[in-house]
């Protein structure tokens, strides 16, 4: 499933170290930014989400939180809903805990066999029957993919009742994990299998699990191992789902989600990382009146609920006091993150200066730690208010970007169309006559 070579290794390595910067930040120094719920913020997330929650048509519980401040919005937060396969990122959790204590490897080969194949496969009925993978790529598979047929070969791996177990020491008894994908037979609770299907849960318990995996507590708190939600993370961030949270974000801005559907259920939830976030998110609907899906109203809603909340944060600022410099740390991405860069390099000396590409990675977070460090800072590589305070103006783009060129006159009817290619050719199909080029024999 995966890219081989060393291209892949070093991309790997480079997505791999930016995501272990995501969770340090977790650890410790996002702690910085940390502050009481803003009223500000609160008001405007309502007022955004509100409108779109009560224009659905169906069943709707949500919620939102920036994990730096608290500030949050929630709608039907605490009813059990269906969760489709979103549930499988709690079989995810489960994994990484089962490895951790020692049950289970991630590096453990899995055989596959064709009575193992269920529907919804996408990627393992590609495969040939006997062919062996480790059971980290079958997590991917079943996060990335949501492929079915690898999701219940991880919950046979870690045993089906190890998923709810988690869940209640971590105090999420509201998530449950109800049987195997179309195994109902195996259900441990064949009532809530009629009620809910596959698993069930509520929007504030999803937006607590994801806040665990972002921040990292689920490792201080010994649950997983060291970088183990980082990893994690990095599954997220490769949900192939792109018709949902992460339709209409803006551009650098990522989400790290998984998605859930079955006929009359639409569900997501993750972490939205940019200048605005990070923002825990969680949408669940079911008896939607179109049950069109993917590309409907419950897609729809879902796109427009997380860009909403990220315009919401960035209007009011994370803090409630209008859109001003923001707290800046590991993962964030955008034009702020290229203006805080550039701010870098005119107060940096030559040789530590950072290439301007808008994503906060390890780079610009010990060019930070630098800043800080000749300012008599905390050298905690986020930028907090007394950073942003010490950086005084910032160093915007140096030239502005060139005007659009005015329209090229239309074609004339009577001669060649105006191509722009810098080499192009017309032949006759029947004859092999070159009727009209440009550069039509150069290489």
């Amino acid at each position: 499933m995966l890219a081989n070579g060393a291209d892949h290794r070093r991309a790997w390595a480079r997505r791999t170290a930016w995501l272990l910067a995501v969770a340090a930040v977790g650890h410790g120094s996002a702690r910085v930014c940390k502050a009481e719920p803003p009223h500000g913020v609160e008001q405007a997330l309502r007022d955004a989400l509100a409108p779109l929650v009560a224009a659905h048509e169906g069943t709707v519980a949500a919620a939102v939180r920036h994990l730096g401040t608290g500030a949050s919005y929630a709608h039907a937060a605490d009813r059990p809903m269906p969760l489709a396969s979103l549930v499988k990122v709690p079989v995810m959790v489960a994994a990484y805990a089962a490895a951790h204590e020692g049950r289970i490897s991630l590096d453990d080969r899995i055989t596959f066999s064709a009575d193992d194949v269920v529907p919804g496969s996408v990627v393992i009925d590609k495969l040939s029957p006997g062919a062996t993978f480790t059971l980290r790529d079958a997590v991917r598979m079943m996060i990335a993919s949501s492929d079915n047929t690898a999701t219940n070969l991880v919950i046979r791996r870690i045993g089906l009742p190890a998923t709810n177990d988690v869940l209640d020491r971590i105090g999420l008894p509201g998530i449950r994990l109800n049987s195997l994908v179309y195994r109902r037979e195996s259900s441990l609770d064949p009532e809530r299998s009629r009620t809910f299907g596959l698993g069930n849960g509520t929007a504030d318990d999803f937006i607590a699990l994801m806040g665990r995996i972002h921040d990292g507590d689920l490792e201080r708190d010994g649950v997983v191992a060291k970088g183990a939600c980082a990893a994690m993370l990095d599954h997220l961030l490769a949900c192939e789902d792109q018709g949902t949270a992460g339709r209409d974000l803006p551009a650098g801005v990522k989400v790290a989600h998984k998605t859930g559907l079955v006929s009359g259920v639409r569900t997501d939830a993750g972490v939205i990382l940019g200048p605005a976030g990070p923002l825990a998110f969680c949408v669940l609907t079911m008896d939607n009146r179109d049950r069109k899906a993917p590309h409907g109203p419950a897609d729809d809603l879902i796109a427009r609920f997380a860009r909403a909340a990220v315009d919401a944060v960035d209007r009011t600022g994370s803090e409630g006091r209008g859109a001003g410099p923001q707290c800046l740390a590991a993962g964030a991405s955008g034009r702020l993150v290229e203006d805080l860069q550039r701010s870098l390099n005119v107060r940096l000396p030559e040789g530590e200066r950072l290439g301007v590409d808008g994503e906060f990675g390890p780079a610009t977070a010990a060019g930070v730690r630098a800043f800080q460090k000749l300012s008599s800072l905390p050298e905690t590589g986020v930028v907090d208010a007394a950073t942003w305070a010490a950086l005084g103006p910032l160093a915007s783009a140096a030239e502005p970007p060139a005007p659009l060129p005015g329209l090229e006159p239309a074609d004339d009817p009577a001669g060649p169309p105006v191509v722009t290619a810098a080499a192009w050719a017309v032949v006759d199909g029947a004859t092999g006559e070159l009727l009209l080029g440009h550069n039509a024999d150069e290489r």
